[in-house]
């Protein structure tokens, strides 16, 4: 009996996720994701003839920084857009009226979401296959993609607590932005350019310890480095996918927990 329930759990997953990778393929995000690598391709082209000195390095970081850039946010706003809307249309009502548990629910998107953006990431790494050698794009893409799943997370978050796209989207970008820059905002924070040691700059100091430690560090994923320089040895690639892991399985678990605490 335990084991057909566990089955019908997995078909009911494997169904979702079926759907909603019909749903990636025939709505406007393949055409979002062609145009961020045309543009990228050109860029990177563009560059190549201007550049004086180091063009294929010079190509290397700046399409990688790009498609960075791009592509992670193409998935978080299909994610967002894409649950508001199901919410908002009561389609999510729907489901839930038929015997499908919200937690086959979730993970059937999420496991959908993990494939997109698995997708996603190696046409980026076919891409930049053409100017950095192969091993290379491999480190890079492993790192982005666990910085999309990332983002497309808390995008989930996101979309379940406000429910709203444009709120919904500032929060992402807002968390994207702060991840990767916290380190720079605390070395700020530490070594101002005039130390005045008052209570301002003293809590200035442990806000900014507080979000270095709550925030995951974007800024070690799919750097520019990986590229040029072949960084990213297996010493340095398992901290970071344990690092990834985690928060990944957290923000997945605070976003069940909202969707389960939703009254539809």
């Amino acid at each position: 009996m335990h084991q057909t329930n566990l089955n019908r759990v997995f078909q009911q997953i494997q169904t979702l996720s079926l759907s909603t990778l019909y749903e990636a393929y025939s709505g406007k995000m393949l055409s979002a994701i062609a145009g961020v690598l045309a543009l990228g391709f050109t860029l990177a082209m563009f560059l190549g003839d201007v550049a004086i000195t180091e063009t294929a390095q010079v190509q290397q970081a700046l399409l990688a920084g790009f498609l960075r850039v791009g592509l992670v946010f193409v998935l978080a706003v299909f994610v967002v857009n894409s649950s508001v809307r199901e919410m908002q249309e009561r389609s999510l009502l729907l489901l839930l009226s038929m015997p499908i548990s919200r937690t086959a629910l979730f993970f059937g998107k999420f496991t959908a979401y993990m494939v997109i953006a698995c997708i996603v990431v190696v046409l980026a790494c076919l891409e930049l296959s053409v100017f950095a050698p192969l091993e290379h794009t491999v480190t890079w893409g492993v790192t982005l993609w666990l910085e999309s799943m990332l983002v497309v997370t808390f995008a989930l978050v996101c979309a379940f607590s406000f429910g709203q796209v444009p709120l919904a989207i500032t929060a992402v970008v807002g968390f994207y932005l702060l991840s990767r820059s916290m380190i720079a905002v605390q070395l700020i924070a530490h070594y101002p350019l005039i130390q005045s040691g008052s209570l301002g700059q003293a809590v200035l100091t442990f806000v900014a310890d507080a979000m270095t430690y709550l925030l995951p560090d974007l800024d070690k994923f799919a750097r520019a480095e990986y590229l040029v320089y072949g960084a990213g040895s297996e010493i340095q690639m398992i901290p970071m996918l344990l690092h990834g892991v985690m928060y990944i399985a957290l923000l997945a678990s605070i976003a069940l927990f909202d969707l389960y605490r939703k009254n539809f």
